[in-house]
């Protein structure tokens, strides 16, 4: 709506004859000092008064006002895009440091339950090797015992025959 008003505006500035056309299209509509062209729908002749230096110079002064506000609305705009980009670029570290977080949890948890069944595994190593230790001393005892004592009797045997024909 403001383009139209500061077409209108410029026109009334630029002209300084008393009819403007105001053609109809598919499209748009158009303004022109001239009647509208066969590629037009309709057209309608808007009357504009002419204006004095001082209209013309307020007029002006409007127009510049609102190009001056649309600019600054488009400085805005630029300003609110490029601070959502960087909002943007921001929320993107943030998401790759939690997966990275994520990913290093579950990597901690892996070596926890790896170091706990390493740990598990020796134990039970130690286990079996303190078992096996325990039943082949057991088993040597239990043979040096078996085997000691008739040797023991035997020699004792021996040398308290021998030491009664001495």
């Amino acid at each position: 709506m403001r383009i139209i008003i500061m077409l209108f505006l410029f026109v009334n500035v630029a002209l300084a004859h008393a009819e403007i056309y105001k053609c109809y299209t598919l499209k748009k509509v158009s303004y022109q000092p001239a009647p509208c062209s066969g590629v037009s729908d309709s057209q309608d002749v808007v009357n504009v008064l002419k204006q004095s230096p001082q209209q013309r110079e307020e007029a002006e002064g409007r127009m510049n006002a609102m190009r001056a506000e649309q600019m600054e609305n488009q400085q805005a705009i630029q300003s609110q895009v490029i601070e959502q980009q960087k909002n943007a670029a921001v929320q993107q570290q943030l998401d790759d440091a939690q997966h990275a977080v994520a990913e290093a949890k579950q990597n901690a948890d892996r070596a926890i339950r790896d170091a706990e069944s390493a740990k598990q595994s020796a134990d039970n190593a130690r286990r079996a090797a303190e078992t096996t230790s325990y039943n082949h001393d057991h088993e040597h005892h239990d043979n040096e015992r078996h085997n000691y004592e008739p040797q023991s009797v035997i020699t004792n045997s021996v040398t308290k025959s021998y030491g009664r024909d001495n």
